[in-house]
C-alpha cells in the first residue's frame, strides 16, 4: 500500500516538474567590491534556472551532397518554451504549420557566432540557380526576457526596430549574450536546440568544423552562405545540393535525455583568473562564495560560471570583480544612523524611507547622497509620439555614483504604473565623462511591448 502510494506521489511530482531546459534569465553581472570587504555571496538561481518546453519539437531537416555525391541529410531539434515568449512561438509555428521553411534554407553562416534561417531559398532553374524568398506574415512584437546564452534560437529583425522580427532565426554558436543581449532591445530567445543536434549546426561553421561547408559570397541574401566545398572545383559549380537546403519540417517527440524536469542546476566554477592571488571561489548549493584575501584597489578577478541540468545541457556566464576604495551601502548606513536606528532595518534597510520623502535610502546611496537629500526618480513614460517618427525607442537617463560599490540595476516597463514586468537590465559601470557631480547611466528602451505606444519604465536597484 505505501510503496504504491508512494509511486503515484512520486509520477505526480514528475508530471508537475514537466520537460525544461536550462536557461540564463539574466546576466551574472561585474561587481565593484571595496577592499574593506572580506567576501561576497552570490545567489546563482537569481541568473540561472530551467524554462519548460512543449511536449513536442520542431524537426528542421536539411539536405545536401557529399563528396561522393550521396545526398546526406542532418536534423536540427527546435525545443520551444512553453510559456516564456508565447507571441514569438505561436508565431514561428505557423511558419512550422503552413510548411512555409520547406525549401528554404541556412542562408547565413557567421563563424562561432550565428547560423541563420527562415528568410530564402535556392532552387534550379533552366537558367540556373536562383534565390526564393519565405512569405512573410507580419511582424511579432519582441519578447526579449531569456539570454542569449550558446545553443539558443532567436527571432533576426532589423537595425533599429525591436518588433521587426518576421520569419527568420537564428542558432547561436556560441556565448552571445555579451553582443546580443544590448542590441536592438535585445533579441527574443524562444527556444534551444537539442543537445544532440547542436553538431548539425556546427557543421555549418567552417571554423568548428574543419571547412566540410565554408562561408561564400553568392550574392544577394547569400552573402554569407554556407557551400559544401565539393562546389570549389576549377572551375567552381554550384548546384542545389552545395547548399543545406530543408527538405522536412515536422513536429516531432522529444528524444530521451534530451529535457530535464526542472530540478536544480548543478553550478561549476569552470575558469577563474585574477590580476594576482587574491580571491578564491566556491559552490555550495546554489551559492558562490568569493572569498578575498588581502586586496588591493585595481585587483581584479575574472570567473566563468556553469550551470548544469540533470541530462547534462550546460549554460555558462562570465563575471568580473573589481576591488575599489568606494563606499559600500554598510558603510554608508554607519555613517548616517545612530546604532538605535542600524538595529531597525525600518529605518535604515534599503528599503526604507525615514524621511517620508518618497526617496528609499538605497536611491538615495546610489546617487551619493546623504540621509534626507531629494533625489531624481528613476522613471519615464515612453509615448510614440514624443519620439522621431518610425521609431519607438527612446532613452532613459539616471544619476548612479561612481564612488559606490555592490549595486545593480533592473529596467521594468508598465502600461498602467500596477503591474511591472523586467524588459532589460544594465550592468554597464557608469562612465565619469558628465560634468555632473554624479555620473550619468543612459539605457535604452524598447518599445511597449503590450500596447506598442505608451509605456512607463523605471529603473529598480538592488544590493548584490
Amino acid at each position: 500500500m505505501y510503496i504504491i502510494i508512494f509511486s503515484i506521489l512520486m509520477s505526480s511530482l514528475l508530471l508537475s516538474l514537466g520537460q525544461t531546459v536550462p536557461v540564463m534569465r539574466q546576466l551574472l553581472p561585474d561587481y565593484r567590491d571595496s577592499t574593506s570587504q572580506t567576501s561576497r555571496t552570490i545567489d546563482l538561481s537569481q541568473f540561472f534556472g530551467t524554462a519548460e518546453v512543449l511536449p513536442e519539437l520542431v524537426r528542421l531537416t536539411y539536405e545536401f551532397e557529399d563528396a561522393a555525391n550521396t545526398l546526406q541529410q542532418r536534423n536540427l531539434d527546435f525545443l520551444l518554451f512553453a510559456e516564456e515568449t508565447p507571441l514569438t512561438r505561436d508565431h514561428f509555428l505557423g511558419y512550422v504549420e503552413r510548411g512555409d521553411y520547406l525549401g528554404s534554407a541556412i542562408h547565413r553562416s557567421a563563424p562561432q557566432f550565428v547560423i541563420q534561417g527562415g528568410g530564402f531559398g535556392i532552387t534550379s532553374l533552366a537558367t540556373g540557380l536562383a534565390s526564393t524568398t519565405v512569405v512573410t506574415q507580419g511582424e511579432v512584437l519582441n519578447e526579449f526576457g531569456i539570454v542569449n546564452n550558446q545553443g539558443t534560437i532567436s527571432m533576426a529583425k532589423l537595425g533599429g526596430d525591436p518588433d521587426s522580427a518576421t520569419s527568420q532565426w537564428f542558432v547561436s554558436l556560441a556565448p552571445n549574450q555579451d553582443n546580443l543581449d544590448f542590441q536592438n532591445a535585445g533579441f527574443t530567445v524562444f527556444g534551444r536546440i537539442t543537445r544532440a543536434t547542436f553538431p548539425n549546426a556546427q557543421l555549418l561553421d567552417p571554423l568548428t568544423n574543419g571547412g566540410e561547408f565554408r562561408v561564400t559570397n553568392v550574392g544577394g541574401a547569400f552573402a554569407s552562405a554556407p557551400i559544401h566545398f565539393t562546389a570549389f572545383d576549377d572551375p567552381p559549380t554550384l548546384t542545389e545540393g552545395d547548399f543545406p537546403i530543408f527538405r522536412e519540417v515536422v513536429r516531432a517527440p522529444i528524444p530521451a535525455g534530451e529535457v530535464g524536469t526542472g530540478l536544480p542546476l548543478t553550478y561549476e566554477v569552470t575558469s577563474l583568473a585574477s590580476s594576482r592571488s587574491f580571491a578564491s571561489a566556491e559552490i555550495v548549493g546554489s551559492q558562490l562564495i568569493l572569498s578575498y584575501n588581502d586586496a588591493q584597489v585595481g585587483d581584479n578577478v575574472e570567473l566563468t560560471i556553469s550551470g548544469t541540468d540533470e541530462v547534462g545541457t550546460v549554460i555558462q556566464d562570465t563575471m568580473v570583480v573589481t576591488m575599489t576604495d568606494a563606499q559600500t551601502f554598510a558603510d554608508w548606513q554607519r555613517d548616517n544612523f545612530s546604532s538605535a536606528e542600524l538595529a531597525d532595518p525600518n529605518v535604515s534597510g534599503p528599503d526604507a524611507d525615514p524621511e517620508g520623502d518618497g526617496s528609499s535610502n538605497l536611491e538615495v546611496f546610489v546617487q551619493e547622497g546623504e540621509r534626507g537629500d531629494l533625489i531624481a526618480k528613476n522613471i519615464y513614460q515612453l509615448d510614440e509620439n514624443a519620439v522621431p517618427a518610425g521609431t519607438f525607442t527612446g532613452r532613459l537617463s539616471f544619476p548612479f555614483g561612481d564612488d559606490i560599490a555592490g549595486v545593480r540595476f533592473t529596467l521594468e516597463v508598465s502600461e498602467d504604473l500596477v503591474s511591472w514586468r523586467r524588459v532589460g537590465f544594465n550592468n554597464l559601470t557608469p562612465a565619469n565623462s558628465s560634468s555632473d557631480p554624479v555620473p550619468i547611466v543612459t539605457v535604452e528602451l524598447p518599445r511597449n511591448p503590450v500596447s506598442r505606444s505608451r509605456g512607463f519604465y523605471r529603473v529598480l536597484f538592488h544590493l548584490d
